[in-house]
């Protein structure tokens, strides 16, 4: 493996449960009289520069968390976390953006979050407008966007900063087809060109299979090797799950 960047040693988190089993923002878990929930136990793992991971499991199995805690947004409740670089977390596109303000005035806002000098927004404005292909919205309080014009504006500026380590957490779900491409042959670009470090975790197959070349399955807050396979073998069988169902719900 390359130089590791990302480097977990047996870590965990914790969260505390309320006396009636119930999680601080209102989410039930069914305790059996224990007053703790552990989302990550004993996670070991080592991202070497320039790699792609892909984490893939059921809802509730700590994907999100695990990110999270890479990311920088939460810490973890035991073991150790080193991150070497600049890292760039797209879990929550929106966050960041004010929403009675402008498109344009959104843009000088993020970027003065991600780092960026007012020279290098100006530098880089004409770029992240074209990008983002929204035209004279740019103008326009950013509550009337629709999900797919903040997605895209989102992406357009963040896909402007300066990063070595991109994680992503289910960003694809407002994009449409034509700038799911868009984004997706960026991402290979900057893989390639730039050597990006890259982790996605996602229950969109096409995204987590052309951005990632390496597997991990996370369930029950415990990680393991996972394969291209594994990911193929949950499609098929959504699929006919879904086929099933359609066919049976409208004979």
């Amino acid at each position: 493996m390359n130089e590791p960047v990302i480097s977990l040693q047996s870590v965990g988190k914790r969260y505390q449960l309320d006396h009636r089993g119930q999680f601080p923002f209102g989410k039930i878990f069914r305790s059996s009289n224990n007053e703790e929930f552990w989302a990550l136990k004993d996670i070991n793992l080592e991202v070497g520069r320039g790699e792609k991971i892909g984490i893939f499991g059921p809802n509730g199995s700590g994907k999100s968390t695990l990110l999270r805690i890479i990311s920088g947004i939460t810490a973890p409740s035991s073991g150790n976390v080193h991150v070497k670089g600049r890292v760039l977390s797209m879990a929550n596109l929106e966050a960041g953006f004010h929403p009675e303000l402008t498109g344009e005035e959104n843009i000088y806002l993020n970027s003065a979050i991600l780092g960026l000098s007012l020279k290098d927004v100006r530098q880089r404005y004409k770029s992240i407008v074209d990008y983002s292909g929204i035209g004279a919205f740019i103008d326009v309080p950013f509550y009337m966007y629709s999900d797919g014009m903040k997605f895209r504006l989102a992406f357009s500026l963040v896909m402007n900063g300066d990063f070595d380590i991109l994680i992503m957490d289910e960003v694809f779900v407002s994009g449409d087809i034509d700038f799911q491409n868009k984004t997706l042959s960026t991402i290979n670009n900057l893989q390639k060109s730039k050597g990006l470090t890259t982790l996605v975790c996602s229950h969109v197959p096409r995204l987590i299979l052309t951005v990632a070349d390496k597997f991990y399955k996370l369930e029950k807050g415990r990680i393991s090797k996972g394969s291209r396979n594994d990911i193929l073998r949950a499609i098929r069988k959504r699929d006919r799950f879904w086929s099933n169902n359609i066919i049976n719900n409208y004979k």
